[in-house]
């Protein structure tokens, strides 16, 4: 199985709280099968992966042919996500962003009046987050990954390069659920930063990246 679909269907069976077991009972399948499948040792048939697809779509998540082709439909290069540990006594400037991450979560104010307030709008992206998307709703003029105005409001999934927006979409959806301030290092063999996200009143994600390095030149669009 391609590890884009491997994938998929981990997070869907995570999702929906469904075992390995459950799946394959499911499927009609053993289970050995099934996980030879998530590791890579079996090949997978086009019926298979048409059955899973309905499977989950009929329990509520559709979509795993789209989410395949995410994944592949460009060659774009693959994206790796570290969360670091937070020591803001060894950097004054991760020390300065986590200030704003815990004023952010804290002040009950809004957010793009907050940042403002700071002089940190320019370095932050804020992104909404609704029950089945994700999408910018402003995005710094002075982060060097560059974002086209074309992109607010609109899904993550929808971008020019489709895995690094899959990318985007599931991380943040994962640091919503968890509700709680990360510094992560994102890479690639196109761009390398580290970020302070912050999830804020449940319905937001603000990014703080810092530390861009990029090979070659990012731009969303």
């Amino acid at each position: 199985m391609p590890e884009p679909l491997q994938r998929a269907v981990i997070d869907r069976c995570h999702t929906l709280g469904l075992t390995l077991g459950g799946l394959a009972q499911a499927l009609d399948r053993h289970e050995t099968t099934v996980r030879s499948w998530l590791k890579g040792q079996n090949r997978v048939t086009f019926e298979d992966v048409e059955a899973l697809d309905r499977l989950f779509a009929d329990r509520g998540l559709p979509g795993l042919f789209d989410e395949m082709r995410w994944n592949t439909a460009s060659a774009a290069p693959t994206w790796r996500l570290v969360e670091e540990p937070i020591q803001p006594d060894e950097r004054p400037d991760l020390r300065v962003l986590l200030a704003v991450a815990d004023g952010l979560r804290n002040s009950g104010r809004q957010v793009a009046d907050y940042l403002a307030e700071t002089g940190y709008l320019k370095q932050a992206h804020i992104l909404m987050i609704t029950e089945d998307q994700v999408f910018p709703v402003h995005c710094g003029a002075d982060i060097p990954l560059k974002v086209a105005p074309s992109v607010i409001g609109r899904d993550l999934r929808s971008l020019n390069d489709p895995a690094y927006g899959l990318f985007l979409y599931r991380n943040l959806r994962n640091l919503a659920a968890e509700d709680r301030t990360q510094l992560q290092h994102i890479q690639s063999t196109q761009v390398d930063y580290r970020r302070v996200a912050v999830p804020v009143q449940g319905r937001f994600i603000v990014t703080l990246p810092f530390d861009v390095f990029q090979r070659t030149p990012l731009e969303l669009q």
